[in-house]
């Protein structure tokens, strides 16, 4: 039995590669419900299309940014529920996080800038 091709399809190692992250992540996010196969081959390998690659940008921002992965899991179940009410609050549950976190590096900003001044305060 011939296995069909799509010309958008992405084995595990060809999405990670494009993503910029492991396969071992792939796999991850495939086990915390963030990424599905489109299908398997006859051999049993996950072949996933362009879709994975656009909702990985907003993994992969989020994470970088210092989201935690439990975060973001919640953040594309709720996504994924399509329901406008939810996905509203977990929008506002990941500003006001984020605000937070903008807020922490602000002060940490502050707090290094004095070992660079002209004449550094030790706390």
């Amino acid at each position: 039995m011939a296995t069909e091709h799509h010309l958008n399809d992405y084995t595990i190692s060809q999405l990670a590669k494009d993503a910029g992250i492991s396969t071992s992540m792939i796999r991850l996010y495939g086990q915390q419900g963030i990424l599905s196969p489109v299908r398997r081959t006859t051999s049993g390998y996950r072949v996933y299309d362009e879709q994975a690659v656009v909702r990985l940008r907003p993994v992969q921002a989020g994470k970088a940014a210092g989201i935690a992965v439990a975060d973001l899991v919640r953040f594309m179940r709720t996504v994924d529920d399509e329901c406008e009410t939810a996905c509203c609050h977990e929008v506002a549950r990941l500003q006001q996080l984020i605000e937070t976190k903008q807020s922490d590096i602000s002060r940490f900003k502050h707090f290094i800038s004095r070992f660079v001044s002209d004449e550094p305060t030790r706390p």
